[in-house]
């Protein structure tokens, strides 16, 4: 069960004790995803992070600020995400944007913590070009998950998937919504702990590459001037939006 800890965006009714728990560091700490076109990857700083858990983390809630400009801010007793890997024997996966971003191939980099308790890399994910935009509501955008470079695939294959027939349409150009889709290949030889970190990429990558993503059409009254997102180019981190542009003054 999955269960959003901010109170008013707790949809779900978590039952038990957690599995798992994907800790990931925020804005404060990483500025890998600052707005919708993320940032060149040229140091850890800019490089997009994730850590899986065995069972809960401890966080404590506390809303700081004054009157309606109050926010909640989290503190971590055993330490903030990243900085406590050592101190932390339930952490058995990690996954992380390597610096350069994997060029124009995005790219996350799957780790797991070997018998010596250190991270050692087991899979690497890579994606396409050019996704995202229009370009969702035509076909389905596969990222594939391989032992190494080159996007064999001989692990996985994670897809984000088009929508199908015309509500899926609906709901994919009016909302946030996105379905994906994961296929491990016959015998890809995974451990349990490395499938499910295989599967935490899935909320990962579309936090990664689509949560924040530029509206589809956007109309710009001062340059009267409509913006269609065509795609979205990856760049060494970046995500380079391509747009339409229909109007515009006479002038222009």
């Amino acid at each position: 069960m999955i269960a959003c800890k901010k109170e008013p965006y707790n949809t779900y009714s978590p039952v038990g004790e957690p599995v798992l728990t994907m800790e990931k560091n925020g804005n404060c700490d990483n500025c890998a995803q600052c707005g919708p076109t993320n940032c060149f990857v040229c140091c850890a700083k800019c490089q997009s992070k994730t850590w899986l858990h065995i069972g809960d983390v401890k966080t404590e809630r506390e809303d700081k600020g004054c009157g309606p400009c109050k926010v909640a801010h989290w503190e971590f007793p055993e330490g903030t995400p990243g900085l406590a890997d050592n101190k932390r024997p339930n952490v058995f996966a990690e996954a992380t944007v390597p610096i350069m971003g994997g060029g124009c191939t995005p790219t996350v980099n799957v780790m797991r913590r070997g018998a010596a308790q250190e991270m050692e890399q087991f899979a690497v994910i890579e994606g396409p070009t050019c996704f995202g935009g229009c370009m969702d509501l035509c076909c389905n955008t596969e990222f594939k998950v391989s032992r190494g470079k080159g996007k064999a695939g001989d692990l996985a294959v994670i897809s984000k998937q088009k929508p199908d027939g015309f509500m899926e349409l609906l709901i994919a150009m009016c909302t946030p919504v996105d379905k994906y889709q994961l296929h491990f290949t016959d015998n890809h030889g995974l451990h349990p702990t490395e499938k499910a970190a295989i599967m935490s990429e899935m909320v990962h990558l579309d936090f990664l590459f689509f949560e924040a993503e530029q509206p589809l059409c956007e109309y710009k009254a001062e340059e009267k001037m409509c913006y269609i997102l065509l795609c979205t180019c990856y760049c060494f981190g970046c995500l380079c939006p391509i747009k339409m542009c229909c109007g515009g003054s006479s002038e222009d």
